[in-house]
């Protein structure tokens, strides 16, 4: 079991790397480090100033939507940062402890 976790794991920060690396590893970006603790988002919104990240409730996890803002780099168009709200740290860290517990299935 904890073979198959820590392989899911990297699995998903080796896909974070792909999808988010920018002037910095993908896994060091906030949407990487959503990505990684909660996979694929059930919806994506898209605007000219940002993202949001829709999550559907699963199991223990109610649902949830990460909101990120474009913010202006010198190293990139396209660099995302989360809007961090007290509302996000219960599921936060409910979430980093059911992969502790090994209860995290990601969807592929």
């Amino acid at each position: 079991k904890a073979r198959r976790l820590i392989k899911s794991y990297y699995k998903q920060v080796s896909r974070a790397n792909t999808l988010f690396t920018n002037y910095k590893p993908g896994w060091q970006t906030d949407p990487g480090m959503i990505y990684i603790i909660f996979g694929n988002p059930d919806r994506v919104e898209r605007t000219m100033t940002g993202e949001m990240w829709h999550y559907k409730q699963k199991g223990f996890i109610s649902k949830i939507t990460f909101t990120f803002v474009r913010v202006k780099n010198i190293f990139t168009d396209h660099h995302l940062e989360l809007m961090r709200e007290p509302t996000y740290e219960s599921t936060w860290f409910a979430m980093v402890s059911a992969w502790r517990k090994g209860l995290v299935t990601i969807n592929e």
